[in-house]
């Protein structure tokens, strides 16, 4: 599917543009991280935004998922729900107690765990992924 220069995605309060559609500085490139523990997701995932010019970072666990969400300051997450060390409604949860980050939650379950009792606070995207 083609995309018109310029294209903007816009998730919650902050769009998010790709830096290959956008005017081309160095200060257009936009931080993903992507917290995923599936090598084989995460390469893909990682080789996908750089090709379209974002900056991305990939955390194997929940845990790591925080501190470099911390020390990188993206500006868009990925979230894997199913992860070791820290579940992804854990990290979602740290994230949101400090930053209103736009973050995308992936799972590889058929439908999202909206009965989770974080549901009833978070404002994100969740979409099964069809990497899986």
């Amino acid at each position: 599917m083609a995309r018109a220069p310029g294209h903007r995605i816009n998730f919650g309060e902050r769009p998010v543009s790709s830096p290959k559609h956008g005017k081309g500085g160095a200060d257009d490139v936009k931080k993903v991280l992507i917290v995923e523990d599936d090598s084989n997701i995460a390469e893909l995932l990682n080789l996908y935004l750089e090709k379209e010019g974002f900056e991305p970072l990939v955390a194997k666990d929940g845990g790591k998922g925080v501190e470099q969400f911390r020390a990188f300051q993206p500006d868009l997450v990925l979230l894997d729900i199913m992860l070791p060390v820290m579940d992804g409604w854990s990290v979602l949860k740290k994230i949101r107690e400090t930053d209103k980050t736009p973050v995308i939650m992936l799972t590889a379950k058929g439908r999202p765990a909206t009965r989770s009792p974080a549901w009833k606070w978070v404002r994100t995207t969740i979409l099964s992924s069809p990497l899986r």
